[in-house]
């Protein structure tokens, strides 16, 4: 169930290429998961700013910004 109260992060990984190499993937230095090749993890957490890390060979990172979506009914 969402948390309306929480962003979703999606971190996709489209690609076949490295497909026998795992991906970690870590929010802020917590662990999340490992995706493979066309895998995709998904994820709630709350807003502010966030730094996504994925290893497999190499380590890399990005900052972005997380928010909650607001929907007019």
């Amino acid at each position: 169930m969402e948390d309306p109260s929480k962003g979703r992060v999606y971190v996709m990984r489209p690609s076949s290429l490295g497909y026998s190499v795992g991906m970690n993937v870590s929010d802020g230095g917590n662990p999340i998961g490992s995706t493979g090749a066309k895998g995709y993890l998904c994820w709630e957490r709350e807003p502010g700013d966030v730094v996504v890390s994925s290893t497999s060979e190499n380590t890399s990172r990005v900052s972005l910004p997380v928010r909650r979506d607001r929907f007019i009914t």
